[in-house]
Parts: structure tokens; C-alpha cells; sequence
């Protein structure tokens, strides 16, 4: 290698060392720069933070000091509002209470009526009776063909048998008859009850559900308050008809 291109290549590297030294210099005074630039725009937000910081305590407080009577009724308010939710909570759970007796009561006679419609069923489907009148037809033929049993049997339909003769039995079946037939209209009225104790059952989880939600909403608006109140007083009404209803037909089923 030359001594004349050892000398240019000498001398291009302190060409760029000399442009480094400048390059770096620039750059450090351009970011001392954007420091300080940095420095007095975050001075400038805390500075504007801390005056609206005093200004908000300063409105709260006096905001604060002039409604300060408000917050009070609004207290007062909103604790007569608590004492009716908690009122009509109380009618709520009570109703609660007595529609689930309601309903054990229904379904205990709902129970009653299907056995009684069991047996009424096997009664007329059930071959031991038509075998037991073709048991007593034949005796009866037997028996007709003796003098004894003809005059056995003249005793029985003039009432001579101390068992009110013919007449007497046939009251009897009359009366029978007129047992069953209230009983199956006792079973009739039974399963109606049972179809009006399901829809009353419907109507009233859905009418706890819309009271229950009228009354959360009264806590906001007292008007409200008062359709709630109306609404359970209307289905314990109803409840009170189903409970006559259901004590009457008990009585009848007592009686019968």
C-alpha cells in the first residue's frame, strides 16, 4: 500500500470521527431541548390539575353547604319509602304463606275426589257384582219352587220380614242411587276446583312476580307503591273466594 493512500484513508477517518463529535453534539443539545420543553408543559398540567382540583373542592363544598337541608329530606324521604317496601315485604311473605295452605288443602281434596272417583269406577267395572246377582237370581229360582219359599217370598214383598219388604229395598237402592249421584257431582265439582286451583296457582306466582317488581320500582316513585299495595289486597281477596269455595264443598263432602 502507498504512502499517499494510507494518508487518505488517515484522513477520511477523522472526517468522520469530526462529523460523529458534531452529530453527537447536535443531538445532545437537541434533547436537553425537548427536555426542558417536557419539563415546562408538565409543570404548566399540574399547575392547571391543582387550580381545578381547588375550584371542584371549593364548588362541592359550597354545594354541599347550600343543599344541605335537601340531602336531608331526600334521607327522610327515602327512609318512609324503605318502611312501605318492608310493609308490603311483610304482606308479600303472608300471602305467600297462606296461598301454600291454600293449595296443600286443595290437593289433599284433589286426592280425596280421585279415590272416591276410583272407586265409583271399580264399582261399575267390576265383575263380582253382576256374578253375585247371578248368584242370588238363582237361589231365588231355586226357592221359588217350594211352597215354603212362595210363601217366604209373599212374607217378604207384604213387609212381613221386619226389613220393610220390597218397597223397603227398593227405597233403599233409590236412595243409594241418589248417594252416588252426589257423589259424582261432588267428583265433577272436585276436578273443577283442581282446574281452578291451577290457574289461580298461575295467576298468582305471576301476580307476585309483577308485585314484587312494582315494589323494588317504588322505591324510586311512591305511586307506585300504592298499585303494589292494591294488587296484594286484590289477590288475598281472591284467596279468601277460593278458601270459602273449598270449605263448602268439604261440607258437602262431610255430609255426603
Amino acid at each position: 500500500m502507498s504512502t499517499i493512500n494510507q494518508n487518505k484513508i488517515n484522513e477520511n477517518i477523522q472526517t468522520l470521527q469530526n462529523l460523529t463529535q458534531q452529530f453527537n453534539k447536535t443531538v445532545a443539545g437537541f434533547d436537553e431541548k425537548i427536555n426542558h420543553h417536557f419539563d415546562i408543559q408538565i409543570q404548566a398540567i399540574n399547575a392547571t390539575f391543582e387550580s381545578i382540583k381547588r375550584e371542584l373542592n371549593s364548588d362541592f363544598s359550597r354545594f354541599e353547604g347550600n343543599n344541605s337541608k335537601t340531602i336531608g329530606d331526600l334521607q327522610t324521604e327515602a327512609s318512609r319509602l324503605f318502611l312501605k317496601v318492608e310493609n308490603l315485604k311483610e304482606s308479600l311473605d303472608d300471602f305467600t304463606q297462606k296461598n301454600t295452605g291454600l293449595n296443600a288443602r286443595l290437593d289433599q281434596f284433589s286426592a280425596k275426589a280421585e279415590v272416591l272417583q276410583s272407586n265409583l269406577d271399580s264399582l261399575a267395572t267390576n265383575d263380582l257384582v253382576g256374578k253375585v246377582i247371578a248368584e242370588q237370581g238363582q237361589l231365588l229360582t231355586g226357592k221359588l219352587a217350594s211352597k215354603d219359599s212362595l210363601e217366604e217370598l209373599k212374607r217378604r214383598i207384604g213387609g212381613e220380614d221386619g226389613e220393610g219388604g220390597l218397597t223397603g229395598r227398593i227405597g233403599s237402592l233409590v236412595t243409594q242411587n241418589s248417594l252416588s249421584e252426589a257423589k259424582a257431582e261432588l267428583i265433577q265439582k272436585a276436578q273443577d276446583a283442581n282446574k281452578t286451583n291451577t290457574w289461580m296457582f298461575l295467576l298468582t306466582f305471576t301476580g307476585i312476580v309483577v308485585t314484587f317488581l312494582t315494589a323494588v320500582w317504588g322505591l324510586f316513585f311512591n305511586p307506585q307503591l300504592e298499585g303494589a299495595k292494591q294488587q296484594i289486597e286484590q289477590m288475598q281477596e281472591a284467596q279468601n273466594q277460593i278458601l270459602q269455595k273449598l270449605e263448602k264443598l268439604e261440607q258437602k263432602e262431610d255430609n255426603g
